[in-house]
């Protein structure tokens, strides 16, 4: 009895350790079956996170599921994405395929409307227990939002963002490649260097927007007016450049002759009209270069040229343009020393009443004396000033030294007569040069109706709104405006009207030709008979002999310059002819 009950005691702790054992187990199953739950939410995050659908192929690449959501890419086999990969030609993508290997590439899906999809897709090879390939499974993600940025990134690092043209580092590269092309076809290439005749002006009047705006409606007409093939691109500012690849100096000359005629018409921009032309450079490949680096500086040297031979032009590259390009240069450095070193100085000329005989007026002239080349003549250093600031630097000479001179003549007890002064179209333009006039002028005390402003057609023509707002200032400070070089800039009565010039200066090209010329004769009295009927004075400048004075007085014009009546004059000179002169029109 007593080991029958020891048995059954036994037993039962047999069956307790069993089920402490049993609940030790199910509870390490329960955590293993949450762990593998987590787990698998965890890896499903992951999924999730690293894709927008799931796909799976059979042994022959039929894809036989895709998630639901995007059942409508029509793929009907793995291969039909290898002729769409990104980083792996379609011989590539079919040689890992049938080698059952994994791949990851980014395809292109069309839409039934033309609209493409970009899908990065990975593929893992799956194999069975015996080792068998049974198809390919993988995961797919639509990263258009991520490509369309990707373009528009590479976009704007090689095109101009304002016209949309390719930009200086593309060119460069087409450039490159075109003369790769050229040589092994043995073709010509023309490149056509641009530049916006006044851009900076518009700029400066009218604000950078309407500086863009110009911008893009004269990249328009010059598109217009290209061939298909021809690949115009942006260098920056308001310069551009234009690829012809097969084309002939012949088509070239055609082109940019179509486009200065395209800008003819005025540009309509903020309600206002804005005349604006271009100076274009040309040079060929490979007649004046194969270098690409030259062939760009060769087309600038002769857009440069096109520039200084009056703008609205254009120039064909040629070798003595290198020599001009130095000369240029030499010459602004030059002029910067020159200021540096005080080694300008002004001579006067005088201006005479025809029929008294009288001293009307003097001109102060602008010289400069080099150390090596001697008395350098203005015509060979004022362009060269006025394509760079430097032309502000000598107007501001000019008038200091003049304003200057007058006060000691006057403080000397000399009687002076009016002074006329020379301003250049740059310094016209310039909204302080009223402002400048006033300052010295009050310094050195010169009445302002003593001191007779000098401008150019040309500073009239180049740009209305700064003309009229500048003239308007100089006008109400008191000081007399003369037109200088009147009748070869295309002023017409309209703007005589309209600028209320005080004075006329007959280009000295119409004098000249007075005697010789019927037809430059016809054209003086015309002039002349305007000026009066407008109530303006005028000035016949450039008179070399007395037939041409004789035939300017019977035109009626009173007031006469030149080389007949006196040379340009040093101070000594000028003071001993106010000793001995009638002078009117005194301070």
């Amino acid at each position: 009895m007593a080991a029958t009950n020891k048995s059954t005691s036994q037993l039962s702790q047999d069956s307790a350790a069993a089920r402490e054992t049993l609940e030790k187990r199910i509870l390490a199953l329960d955590e293993e079956r949450r762990q593998l739950l987590a787990r698998e939410a965890r890896y499903k995050d992951f999924a999730e996170a690293s894709a927008d659908f799931f796909w799976e192929t059979d042994a022959s690449l039929n894809i036989r599921l895709i998630s639901e959501e995007f059942e409508h890419f029509q793929f009907a086999k793995l291969t039909d994405c290898s002729n769409t990969c990104h980083s792996h030609t379609s011989n590539e993508v079919l040689k890992l395929l049938q080698a059952h290997e994994s791949f990851a590439d980014v395809v292109v899906y069309t839409g039934d409307e033309g609209s493409y999809t970009y899908l990065r897709i990975s593929a893992k090879s799956v194999f069975d227990a015996q080792g068998h390939f049974v198809g390919y499974r993988g995961i797919g993600r639509d990263v258009t939002a991520t490509i369309s940025l990707n373009q528009q990134v590479e976009f704007l690092a090689t095109h101009d963002e304002l016209t949309g043209l390719p930009n200086r580092n593309l060119f460069r590269q087409r450039l490159e490649h075109a003369i790769s092309k050229a040589e092994r076809t043995q073709k010509q290439i023309l490149l056509l260097f641009f530049d916006l005749d006044y851009f900076k002006m518009v700029n400066d009047t009218l604000g950078q927007d309407a500086g863009d705006k110009l911008l893009v409606e004269a990249v328009e007409r010059i598109s217009k007016r290209a061939r298909a093939t021809d690949i115009l691109c942006r260098l920056g500012s308001d310069e551009f450049v234009m690829l012809m690849e097969g084309a002939s100096p012949q088509d070239g000359n055609r082109l940019v002759r179509e486009i200065i005629a395209a800008f003819e018409p005025a540009f309509e921009i903020h309600q206002q009209r804005i005349y604006c032309t271009v100076s274009i450079g040309v040079s060929v490949y490979p007649d004046d270069t194969t270098d690409p680096e030259s062939l760009l500086l060769y087309a600038d040297l002769a857009m440069y040229r096109a520039k200084q031979s009056g703008r609205n032009s254009f120039e064909f590259y040629t070798a003595e343009l290198n020599f001009i390009a130095h000369q240029w240069l030499e010459v602004e450095q030059g002029l910067r020393q020159g200021l540096k070193d005080a080694l300008f100085f002004l001579m006067y000329q005088p201006q005479y009443d025809h029929k008294t005989g009288a001293l009307v007026g003097i001109e102060a002239l602008l010289r400069w004396r080099h150390p090596e080349h001697g008395l350098i003549p203005p015509l060979e250093f004022i362009k060269v000033a006025e394509q760079s600031e430097l032309i502000n630097q000598l107007d501001a000479f000019v008038l200091e030294e003049s304003c200057s001179q007058v006060r000691r003549w006057l403080d000397a007890g000399y009687s002076v007569p009016r002074l006329s002064i020379n301003v250049s179209s740059r310094h016209f333009r310039s909204n302080r040069l009223h402002q400048v006039l006033m300052q010295v002028a009050g310094t050195y005390q010169i009445p302002p109706k003593s001191l007779c402003i000098e401008i150019t057609e040309h500073a009239l023509l180049e740009e209305v709104d700064a003309a009229k707002q500048n003239m308007q200032h100089i006008k109400d400070a008191g000081f007399p405006v003369s037109l200088s070089d009147f009748g070869i800039g295309h002023a017409s009565l309209l703007y005589l009207k309209r600028w209320a010039v005080d004075e006329i200066k007959i280009d000295h090209t119409f004098v000249s030709g007075l005697g010789t010329n019927e037809e430059d004769g016809q054209v003086v009295k015309g002039i002349v008979a305007l000026s009066q009927a407008l109530g303006l004075n005028v000035v016949g400048a450039g008179l070399e002999n007395r037939e041409q004075a004789d035939m300017l007085a019977a035109c009626g014009c009173k007031t006469m310059q030149g080389y007949l009546f006196a040379l340009p004059l040093d101070v000594e000179a000028l003071e001993k002819l106010l000793k001995k002169s009638k002078v009117v029109n005194a301070f």
